[in-house]
Order: structure tokens, then C-alpha cells, then sequence
């Protein structure tokens, strides 16, 4: 979740495949939930960047 709001909803087995669709690409050292996570941290505070 970020903001609130559901990023992804579906098998757990295809979340890496759907957020390389999206163009979120996991580097091959770093995990994937680590990653994730990340990526909706950066968002959110690219979005707290852009508004302020």
C-alpha cells in the first residue's frame, strides 16, 4: 500500500513480472521486497518533491 492506495493485488509468484511492466526493474542484488518497498517510499516522496 502507498498513500492509502494498493499498488498491486494479485499472486504473489507474478508481482516482480507486473512491476517490470510497469517499468520498475529490481537491480540482481538487492531483493525483491526490499526493492518494492523502496520503489513506493520513492514515489511518495517524488510526489511530496513535485507538490511542495
Amino acid at each position: 500500500m502507498a498513500e492509502g492506495k494498493i499498488v498491486y493485488q494479485g499472486p504473489r509468484s507474478e508481482v516482480q513480472e507486473f512491476f517490470e511492466y510497469c517499468g520498475f526493474r529490481c537491480p540482481q542484488r538487492k531483493g525483491l521486497a526490499d526493492f518494492l518497498q523502496e520503489v513506493c517510499t520513492l514515489r511518495k516522496r517524488s510526489s511530496t518533491i513535485l507538490v511542495a
